[in-house]
Order: C-alpha cells, then structure tokens, then sequence
C-alpha cells in the first residue's frame, strides 16, 4: 500500500512523530470536553504541539511542510474536544427541563446556576460568564427551559434541540480524521529519507582483460 511505502521512506523520528502526536491530541481532546479540565488540557495540548514541531524544525528546517503542519496541529488541538462534546451531546444526551437560578460557584461568588426541574443532581450547573442579577438564594430567574443534558455529566448541558445537532455529529468525525491524516502525510513526507542506497559494484564489462589472470583447470 501507498501509505505503508510512505512510512518506510520517512526517518522512524519522522514516523514517531506523525503517529504520536494526533494520538496524543485526541487523547487530551477527550480532557478538553470536560470544562473542568479545558484549560489545564488545553495547555497540555499545545505543550504537545509545540515539542512537535520543535522536533520536526529540527528533522526539516523551515518549508511550506512545517507551516500546513502547525495549522493541522492547531486544528488537532482546538476541534477534538468540541467535536466529542457534540457527539455525547446529540447520541447520549437527554432533553430535561433546566431553570436558571441565582447561585454561587465553587469560590463563593454570585453566578447562574442551572437547577433541573425535576430536583436530581445536575454536572456543571454553574453558567459561565453569567452574572445574576437578583441575590442568590432567588428561586427562579427565568421559565424552565430544555436542555441537552448528558446523564454521566461529562460536558456542559446547552440550550440546543437534538436537531441543530444531527448534522454537525455526523459530519465532525470525518473532518476531524481528514486532518488527521492530512498531519501524518505532511509530516512523514517532511521527514522522508533523501538519496538512493548505494548498490555493490559488478564488473565492468568494458574494462580490459588482466593478463595475469589464468582459468583454472581441474587436474592440470
């Protein structure tokens, strides 16, 4: 196959490289889902990133190769998260009326918190960048509404019906394993081996005859 041929020319730093680094990427995209980990996944990522392409500056100094791999890598790091939220939302999440509530965060401060109707617990309750404007401790700012709730209360519920979801849930994975691979061609072609290994020397047949040489002949 193509792509094995390709994986036998690039150098095994090169090939390290284009396998590890989206595995790595994806892996702390799941972190990134959770908002209670963003950001310290976030910086991860990047931290990631940047000893990547660290790395292969070093194997394939400057070129077009390392500017398409910094925008892949900054796709790798900014999309996993968002598109595996989407998918817990659309295929695990459950509509379940939500009110919004003058609260307090984990700190103490006055925020929005979101209270299910139904009284049962509720993951990621605080509204980031919500600031109440009554007291907290006031029952109810608002009608309840419907939310995507994901019942393992990995991501944050969001105000969106299961339909404004279906396109983009089917759509994302196939975005995201497009750049995926588009990482993995860039760099194992950045980091392919130059040159031809040297073949062994036969006979010259043009070369003249050494007069010194005698055949063999068995029994003389």
């Amino acid at each position: 196959m193509r792509i094995l041929d390709t994986f036998s020319r690039s150098t095994p730093a090169g090939a390290t490289i284009a396998l590890l680094t989206p595995v790595a990427l994806l892996g702390l995209g799941v972190a990134t889902a959770n908002s209670d980990y963003t950001t310290a996944g976030g910086i991860a990522a990047l931290t990631v990133l940047a000893a990547a392409l660290l790395a292969l500056f070093l194997l394939r100094p400057g070129g077009r190769p390392i500017a398409v791999a910094a925008l892949m890598g900054f796709a790798l790091v900014a999309l996993p998260g968002a598109v595996l939220a989407t998918q817990i939302r659309h295929f695990r999440g459950e509509h379940t009326e939500l009110v919004l509530t003058a609260g307090r965060n984990g700190s103490g401060d006055p925020a929005c918190v979101l209270r299910r109707t139904d009284g049962k617990p509720l993951a990621h309750a605080v509204v980031r960048g919500c600031t109440p404007p009554a007291e907290p401790g006031q029952p109810e700012l608002g009608l309840p509404e419907l939310y995507l709730v994901d019942p393992a209360g990995w991501v944050d519920p969001v105000a969106a019906a299961d339909d404004d979801l279906k396109d983009t849930a089917y759509i994302a994975p196939f975005a995201l394993a497009a750049i995926v691979w588009l990482w993995i061609r860039t760099v194992l072609g950045a980091t392919r081996r130059t040159g031809r290994p040297a073949t062994p020397a036969g006979p010259d047949p043009d070369a003249a005859p050494d007069p010194g040489a005698t055949d063999h002949v068995p029994g003389a």
